[in-house]
């Protein structure tokens, strides 16, 4: 009986362990639950089927209305995103080329100067896009604080064609686990 006591409290132990051990996570926009963003410019958003993350789940289907480009987002962005380490953005590029773009963070009253820019390319078929925002700094080089919520979150596809797709599975807020730091370390 005292073993049996005995594996309880090791197997309550580990358990605790792991949880504690694991990411954090903060939807910025809970796509799956068929939430759209509350600012865009210059393409069409809706609800779709195809690529969500998980089975039953919704994406975001986001088309091009002209050529050029188009942005995405929420205004204001939700959440306090200080203690996160990473925003994770899942995408199906459904074009032949990849989609250049690039993700801007501002805070409430930002300049160009005082916002975050982060350049991405998104090949066509699946991509994660990670933008690392740990230590994370602002156009002009400034240390960017997350300690209050930020004003704006915007994707900006560039160089696309009328028409264009991809659909967005999810946006995350989180943080790495060690496993993860030592991985980039690695890199």
């Amino acid at each position: 009986m005292r073993k049996i006591a005995k594996l309880f409290v090791v197997a309550a132990v580990l358990a605790v362990i792991c949880f504690t051990a694991s990411a954090k996570k903060l939807e910025i926009m809970k796509i799956a639950k068929g939430e759209m963003p509350n600012d865009s410019n210059g393409c069409d958003v809706t609800c779709a089927e195809e690529h969500a993350e998980k089975k039953g789940g919704v994406s975001l289907k986001v088309v091009a209305s002209a050529d050029g480009g188009y942005f995405f987002g929420q205004l204001p962005a939700k959440g306090i995103w200080d203690g996160y380490d990473v925003i994770k953005i899942g995408l199906f590029n459904a074009g032949k080329a990849p989609m250049k773009g690039m993700v801007i963070i501002k805070p409430k009253g930002s300049t160009y100067e005082s916002r975050m820019d982060y350049s991405f390319m998104a090949k066509p078929g699946d991509s994660e896009i990670e933008v690392d925002i740990a230590g994370a700094t602002t156009n002009s080089g400034k240390a960017m604080s997350f300690k209050e919520q930020m004003g704006q979150f915007d994707i900006c596809p560039d160089g696309v064609k009328k028409g264009d797709v991809i659909f967005v599975k999810y946006i995350r807020l989180q943080t790495t686990d060690e496993d993860e730091k030592e991985e980039k370390t690695k890199k």
